[in-house]
């Protein structure tokens, strides 16, 4: 059947969309292969919700099929340029099984991937450190991914380990249920390393605080990381949403209200253009 499409749409086809309710590994590595001009694959939960929180058997569900493509697409002689998933849970990755997912991963220049429940650190140094072609990167959490969050925008990782020398559309979103901590200084930097080729940025549901060596939590404002951001050369979209900052003298959040952050939105665009 895959054989008869491609042969029928040959001069037109680019994408094939496969869907099904169970993904079969078996017949996914026969389907696959056929389709030549294959660039993009999404894995979706059908519901068109990317910014709810889905079930933990929906999430589990696309886990599973997630291994089923990831598997398939190792048996193709082509490389896909975009990946999309909308949720995965607890992405444990075995070091045994890294090499297929750098197979697929290593030439994207589109990634997006939501995770639910925790990552795992071979996520972050065995895969995302391996896209090294992205352009556009989105990536988001459940919520409860503080502790990968601050590994990925901690202040010791410099360009050396998560850079994308070619990043130009970045999206992080912390998560619906419980907004995640990031540390300012750590952000600062992460989105420093990016500065000449960042071009849209949008980032969502975050409490910005600072935690130095000596354990003790200090006040963080965005108003700082919005400083460096409008000396970003090529920045010419910013979206910012549902932001707090950690106030140590009430050991509270206290959150952005929402006309400030359209302020800074706009701040940071008109002073780009």
């Amino acid at each position: 059947m895959a054989n008869s499409l491609v042969e029928h749409h040959k001069n037109h086809l680019h994408q094939v969309d496969v869907l099904g309710t169970f993904y079969d590994i078996i017949s996914l590595s026969k389907a696959l292969p056929a389709f030549t001009n294959l660039k993009s694959v999404t894995i979706s939960t059908f519901d068109g919700s990317f910014e709810l929180p889905p079930p933990l058997g929906v999430a589990e569900a696309t886990t599973r099929a997630f291994w089923a493509v990831i598997k398939a697409l190792n048996n193709c002689a082509y490389q896909i340029e975009s990946f999309s998933v909308d949720s995965v849970s607890k992405l444990s990755i075995p070091s045994s099984k890294l090499a297929q997912i750098h197979e697929v991963f290593e030439g994207l220049t589109h990634l997006s991937i939501r995770i639910y429940g925790q990552l795992s650190y071979n996520f972050q140094g065995g895969i995302l450190a391996r896209t090294r072609q992205l352009q556009t990167l989105r990536l988001g959490s459940d919520g409860r991914a503080s502790c990968e969050w601050q590994d990925i925008l901690r202040d010791r990782i410099g360009p050396g380990f998560l850079y994308w020398p070619h990043l130009k559309v970045l999206e992080m979103d912390g998560g619906v249920s419980v907004r995640v901590t990031i540390q300012q200084k750590g952000l600062v930097k992460f989105l420093t390393a990016h500065r000449n080729t960042l071009t849209d940025l949008s980032i969502k549901r975050f409490i910005l605080r600072d935690i130095y060596t000596t354990g003790q939590t200090m006040s963080s404002e965005w108003c700082f990381v919005i400083e460096r951001l409008k000396t970003f050369p090529v920045l010419r979209k910013l979206v910012l949403r549902e932001l707090g900052e950690f106030v140590v003298a009430d050991r509270d959040c206290k959150w952005t209200e929402e006309e400030q952050l359209l302020e800074w939105e706009n701040l940071v665009t008109k002073k780009q253009g």
